[in-house]
């Protein structure tokens, strides 16, 4: 029932109550087009009293293909008016009843490790446990936590973010907060508070970025994505709907990688296939990453992994050269070494990088994985990608013949697999397009490359290669 309030606060509708079993099922609805600003009061309103601060929540899909429903990769956008540890004392309040007794009880064990007589440790490690139990409740590939910058903080958080801990992170608060309902943000996301705002081209925020089991993670570039999309679509509603063209969004994270993110021209793809899509189209620079060819020993330990992988064969020696063969390892074999086009290893040793012929590729993608047999090298330290060109004029075609995407203009199709990491295969990824963009778009002597990241959900992902600037500009 607990769950049915949380819906309803983000203007759900109780529609009909049906019964399955012992197990009653609530049925509710919500017209999206209600509002442009879904505040989450489940998860912040203290039954005694009024929150000061309240986040805002969204499930975001990047680099979503517009012509097809449930693609791209998704993400959770919590909003945050200041620092997670400074809206603690919003969350945890002394009501030990219902679901704040259950997650003040969750909060209170994650407590045990930290200083009590230290007002900041406790307030951190609370809010730490916070964010924990919220992506887990989300349970999205990644849940980003965002909030607003001022000019003293962005310097501050260049001087000691890059230095602190997660849990250790402080910023100073120095904005007011007040609320009068309607369209309106408070503190970090209030777009209409301050007159400088209209004046300026590039807003700083800070994020932070949990997997779906509360794990940190130190960047997530579909998330900072995500939340882009989320901050451009609010600064256009505060604006009358008219769109700020010129306007920057930088984002700071634990890593000190800085990203800016911006508007983007019209996709090519929306010009090949006479059609206009009313996603936003969102631009963000990456670092160039080159690739190095392998040397034929290691080439040989990649395709044999592979072949372990895909087919479950360990001997992987040719049959005709073993009395021992088994039909296993024959069929290993199909994955033939001319099918393998180039390996090679992204620089800093991060990612494989392997093309294979679009008939081997489409053979890999009729098989299951053995995501165990694909930890089992230690040439790389990230992740595997696999991919095959696109001929000029061809539109992608499995190889019983069927069309994968009804979209022309394609340079190449990839998958990306990382359970080095602990992510078996990531549905769209800008990461490993940061090598595949200069890789195809070297070869084929074009400075914008899109690519259609295979998996469950598929992608696309347009690059824009900067040559001269050792930069990638990931739509």
């Amino acid at each position: 029932s607990h769950l049915v309030d949380f819906f309803v606060s983000m203007g759900f509708r109780w529609k009909n109550t049906l019964s399955l079993g012992a197990f009653p099922l609530y049925e509710l609805e919500r017209d999206v087009r209600q509002s442009l600003v879904i505040t989450s009061r489940a998860l912040l309103k203290s039954p005694s009293s009024q929150p000061k601060m309240e986040p805002e929540c969204y499930l975001v899909d990047s680099f979503a293909n517009p012509r097809r429903w449930g693609s791209g990769n998704s993400a959770a956008i919590v909003l945050l008016q200041a620092p997670p540890s400074q809206l603690i004392a919003d969350i945890v309040d002394d009501n030990d009843t219902g679901m704040w007794g259950t997650m003040k009880e969750q909060l209170n064990d994650i407590l045990l490790s930290a200083n009590e007589d230290d007002e900041q440790e406790v307030a951190n490690a609370r809010a730490d446990a916070w964010m924990h139990y919220v992506a887990k409740e989300f349970n999205q590939p990644a849940t980003a936590f965002v909030w607003k910058l001022d000019a003293d903080e962005v310097d501050s958080t260049r001087d000691r973010c890059w230095s602190e801990g997660a849990s250790t992170l402080q910023f100073d608060n120095t904005s007011e907060h007040s609320g009068s309902g309607g369209l309106e943000y408070d503190s970090v996301t209030d777009l209409q508070s301050h007159t400088s705002d209209n004046q300026r081209s590039e807003f700083e925020y800070y994020t932070r970025f949990m997997s779906r089991t509360g794990i940190e993670l130190n960047m997530c570039a579909h998330a900072t994505l995500a939340a882009a999309s989320v901050l451009f679509r609010k600064y256009a509603a505060v604006h009358n709907g008219i769109d700020q063209q010129e306007r920057v969004l930088k984002f700071h994270s634990r890593n000190s990688v800085e990203l800016r993110a911006r508007h983007a021209p019209p996709s090519p793809l929306e010009v090949v296939t006479n059609s206009v899509s009313d996603s936003i189209r969102i631009e963000m620079d990456y670092p160039w990453r080159s690739v190095d060819p392998l040397s034929e020993k290691d080439q040989s330990s990649v395709i044999a992994l592979l072949r372990r992988a895909f087919f479950g064969a360990w001997s992987v020696v040719p049959p005709e050269e073993d009395d021992n063969d088994n039909e296993t390892d024959g069929l290993a074999f199909s994955l033939k070494v001319e099918n393998v086009l180039y390996i090679g290893l992204t620089e800093g040793g991060e990612d494989l990088l392997i093309e294979l012929t679009v008939e081997a590729f489409d053979l890999l993608c009729s098989r299951s994985v053995d995501y165990g047999a694909l930890k089992q090298t230690k040439l790389h330290t990230r992740g595997i990608i696999i991919c095959c060109e696109i001929p000029d004029g061809e539109s992608p075609v499995k190889s019983d013949g069927s069309s994968i995407q009804p979209l022309e203009g394609l340079d190449f199709r990839s998958r990306y697999f990382e359970p080095k990491v602990g992510v078996n295969e990531d549905p769209v990824s800008g990461w490993p397009h940061c090598a595949l963009g200069p890789y195809f778009g070297l070869r084929r002597k074009k400075d914008r490359v899109i690519g259609l990241q295979e998996s469950d959900r598929t992608g696309l992902v347009e690059c824009v290669l900067k040559e001269d600037e050792k930069r990638v500009c990931i739509i």
